[in-house]
């Protein structure tokens, strides 16, 4: 967060740093989708910045920086046709891996059950996994689960045992153990993660996926056709903290901010390229 209050003072920008959530500043920025929905709550007037961890690997050295939703229910910069960024963060680029041969195993990726993304869409997510698995399974596919790392760790017992569950202790271990030729999620970042490794059948049924402009809403399918052009993109959606201070982060992000400050309504979140710059 320091490195965000110094881009904005670098900037002419007046910041109070606090851990008080009921700001009265017009524009609050604030770490995880939860708090975030806590202050429109109290403040709907308020432009509000969500910041969580990356979208991809390293996800817990990165930070991305969403307004007013998360992931792709939020507005973020979208820079098309412009490799640079990525071509200068060769750990970043290393993720993306060439397409993997086809697998006999569905993997479902899980995710929290207080996962407010879940909360707000989902009247029973274990019922949802159950239906998935069983459509999968009508396909001929050999289903596999893996939980929520930090469900794992708190309680496996609230999923369903509808399918068995991996124990890989990273997403690429599963991929590889188990032969995966599909990976779906309700919106996990797991799935654009598993995408981005080579697993050309990637399922997402909700726009709060970061998949979701390059995905067919009919098959829930990613293109993978469009992966080049979305990773592209994506670099200029998280960010190593220590760069944020260097200019490009705010020359991006404070024209939305004017933008909204003047029209709360002039929101352009990630899932609305599906019919533009992506495609």
């Amino acid at each position: 967060m320091s490195h965000i209050a110094k881009a904005l003072r670098d900037r002419g920008v007046v910041v109070r740093e606090t851990f008080d959530r009921t700001p009265p500043e017009p524009v609050v920025f604030v770490w995880s989708w939860k708090w975030s929905k806590e202050i429109l709550d109290k403040h709907p007037d308020a432009v509000v910045c969500t910041l969580d961890h990356g979208l991809f690997h390293p996800r817990n050295k990165t930070v991305v920086t969403s307004w007013m939703e998360l992931n792709g229910n939020g507005e973020h910069p979208c820079i098309v046709g412009e490799p640079t960024r990525l071509l200068s963060k060769p750990e970043w680029l290393s993720v993306r891996k060439p397409w993997r041969p086809e697998g006999h195993v569905a993997l479902i990726v899980g995710q929290c059950f207080n996962d407010v993304q879940i909360l707000d869409h989902l009247e029973d997510y274990g019922q949802w996994l159950s239906d998935r698995a069983d459509e999968l399974r009508a396909e001929g596919w050999e289903v596999m689960f893996r939980p929520h790392p930090v469900q794992r760790r708190n309680d496996l017992s609230r999923y369903p045992r509808f399918a068995p569950f991996t124990v890989g202790k990273t997403l690429y271990e599963d991929l590889d153990q188990h032969n995966v030729g599909c990976v779906l999620g309700f919106n996990s970042n797991a799935c654009l993660d598993a995408f981005l490794h080579g697993v050309q059948d990637v399922r997402v049924y909700n726009e709060g996926s970061m998949l979701w402009p390059i995905t067919n809403p009919l098959t829930h399918k990613a293109d993978p056709f469009y992966r080049d052009a979305l990773m592209d993109a994506l670099a200029y959606c998280q960010w190593d903290p220590e760069e944020i201070p260097d200019g490009l982060w705010s020359s991006l992000h404070v024209p939305i901010v004017e933008r909204l400050l003047e029209d709360r309504t002039a929101l352009i979140p990630w899932h609305a390229l599906r019919e533009g710059e992506l495609r």
